[in-house]
């Protein structure tokens, strides 16, 4: 599963610098985290069409098919034609909705993103603290990462040199939200944030399993992803 090729980075309208990282999941969306599309105070003011920068091209999305700012999720539609060339890539997706169900699973997570502090693109990695966490505004479910890289709270200039806490606005993972973070060859998940009070290398990422019990949608992609490996 070649991840880099299905990422790519998001731009909103009027804006020259990236709002973050989206992935292809299907031949007929893109999925990213609701807050690189819209501003979650005012998620009514559509900031399209969107430009998804990917490494063989460019396309364009006009559409936000499904958004949930609470789970901080946005679906965005693209047209299959534009895609062909990666049918292979796609086809070979892999996900799965319910890691942590055996004992014995594999903790190690990865995903591929584009932060700010190493805007040609970037593998960030770890281990899973905890399948089942909450966000603890809303008890939103989370899966709870542990990140080698650093986190949303480690800051780095706009050379991606790290700088003292409270002098820079570019953070180490700032730009990787919408990434798929994957684990054992599947994705679990989408990263999302980093949590203050949890400290530098603490990420949570929004299980794949809460997505698809929102979005009839995101279901039936996950359902494509089993049958292609049937």
């Amino acid at each position: 599963m070649n991840l880099k090729s299905l990422t790519a980075k998001l731009f909103v309208k009027n804006r020259k610098l990236y709002s973050g990282t989206a992935w292809i999941c299907s031949d007929r969306y893109v999925l990213t985290a609701a807050h690189c599309v819209v501003d979650l105070k005012k998620p009514e003011v559509y900031r399209g069409p969107f430009r998804l920068l990917f490494p063989w091209n460019e396309i364009v999305s006009d559409e936000i098919v499904w958004l949930d700012t609470i789970l901080d999720v946005a679906l965005l539609g693209i047209d299959p034609n534009a895609v062909t060339q990666i049918a292979d890539e796609i086809r070979q997706l892999r996900s799965n909705p319910k890691p942590g169900k055996q004992a014995n699973d594999n903790k190690e997570w990865s995903a591929y993103g584009f932060p700010f502090a190493n805007q040609t693109g970037l593998t960030i990695d770890g281990t899973i603290s905890d399948y089942f966490a909450k966000i603890t505004e809303r008890s939103t479910p989370a899966i709870q990462l542990l990140c080698n890289q650093g986190g949303f709270l480690a800051n780095y200039d706009s050379e991606g040199q790290p700088v003292d806490a409270g002098t820079s606005k570019i953070t180490a993972l700032t730009g990787a939200s919408g990434g798929a973070v994957v684990q054992d060859g599947e994705v679990i998940g989408l990263v999302r944030s980093g949590p203050p009070k949890l400290g530098n290398k603490v990420v949570f990422a929004t299980p794949l399993d809460v997505i698809a019990e929102k979005s009839s949608q995101v279901a039936e992609v996950l359902q494509q992803h089993r049958d292609n490996h049937i």
